[in-house]
């Protein structure tokens, strides 16, 4: 995701506009730039948060709530439990 953004804003026209302006070599270093750049950024993050930001919202979406974990559910005491098993 992050990649895809930092790509796009340097080359497409709504950023800088560097597509098929760079050369071979220019690219390949932009390259290893980006991708030193987003290592230590992502391991930074990954020291203060335990998972990344879209991850955060794909499970409130997943689990329906706002902390990003599951429900807790609920068991029906043993006795209720019993006297269902009994009427079947």
């Amino acid at each position: 995701m992050g990649n895809n953004n930092i790509c796009t804003t340097i080359f497409y026209g709504y950023g800088l506009g560097w597509f098929g302006k760079l050369g071979v070599f220019a690219g390949c270093g932009l390259t290893l730039v980006i991708y030193t750049a987003q290592l230590f950024a992502s391991h930074w993050y990954l020291t203060r948060f335990s998972s990344g930001p879209i991850e955060k919202l794909l499970r409130m979406w997943t689990y329906f709530s706002f902390n990003g974990k599951p429900k807790l559910r609920v068991k029906a005491p043993k006795s209720a439990q019993q006297s269902s098993d009994i009427l079947m």
